[in-house]
């Protein structure tokens, strides 16, 4: 795919805000890498709702873009967990808003970690593939080529495919729990090892049913000392350091670490505002 293919896209976004976001397809599409050593903040966000007003508005209050659709959040890390994906063209035009955001944030020096949830894996096969999507009408004097578009959404799709249900970020997995039997096909690759199979298991119990011991095992399976794990379908959100007894519980949008790598693990601070 041309790296020059550039789209706009029209969606139900505040008013406050351009009528339309741009997209530049992107060159090439591979599967994403399981493992990633950010040295800045993260952030962690939900995408469950299928909002895009919901999303474009926690975005521009945590500071990650601005009016324009410009990443702003320099060389931190944010992760959006999925389950947003329910055919809708709104819903549809949210997964574009994060294919979008993904390219602008490397631009940047930071990354955009989208983690597939119940809908996305469920759906991405779905009628919404194919649907030619709300592209802006194009200007007149515009010389950018569109008719290359004409496949529906299925460039999104394709998309989709390279996505992973858990990452290794910094020393931390991120995951998805409560997940549905398609989660094998979203499995990340990790170097030199094969992902452990209990940890799949444990990924497809709901949040309130992973007990000490189903954390323990995670922990030593995929070798790492904090373990943040949301619930697809309520957005509940555990950390878990190793060897502690004590899991922290909250909602995102949450800090996970800050600007000097920290964790702000201290009860209490971790459903801040980001802008205080």
């Amino acid at each position: 795919m041309p790296g020059t293919v550039k789209i706009a896209l029209q969606s139900p976004i505040p008013a406050a805000l351009k009528t339309t976001f741009s997209i530049r397809l992107k060159k090439e599409l591979i599967k994403e890498s399981g493992v990633y050593h950010p040295k800045a903040r993260i952030l962690l966000l939900n995408g469950s709702s299928g909002s895009f007003g919901d999303m474009m508005g926690t975005m521009l209050r945590c500071g990650i873009m601005d009016e324009s659709f410009n990443w702003i959040f320099g060389d931190g890390h944010v992760i959006v967990t999925g389950n947003c994906l329910d055919g809708s063209q709104e819903s549809v035009a949210l997964l574009w808003l994060i294919y979008a955001m993904e390219s602008k944030a490397v631009k940047r020096g930071g990354y955009l970690h989208f983690l597939p949830g119940p809908s996305e894996l469920t759906n991405s096969r779905g009628a919404w593939r194919y649907l030619q999507p709300d592209y802006a009408v194009r200007n007149v004097r515009s010389t950018h080529k569109y008719a290359i578009l004409f496949d529906g959404n299925n460039e999104l799709y394709r998309w989709l495919r390279t996505k992973n249900i858990l990452e290794q970020i910094g020393d931390m997995a991120v995951l998805q729990c409560n997940l549905p039997q398609e989660s094998r096909d979203f499995l990340p690759k990790f170097p030199g090892k094969r992902f452990p199979e209990g940890v799949l298991n444990r990924l497809q119990l709901p949040l309130n049913k992973i007990n000490e011991n189903d954390l323990a095992f995670i922990h030593g399976a995929l070798q790492v000392p904090i373990l943040v794990i949301t619930d697809a379908n309520t957005g509940k959100v555990i950390i878990s350091e190793q060897d502690k007894s004590d899991c922290y519980h909250c909602k995102s949008p949450i800090l996970i670490k800050d600007d000097k790598g920290r964790l702000p693990m201290e009860k209490g601070q971790l459903e801040i505002a980001i802008h205080t």
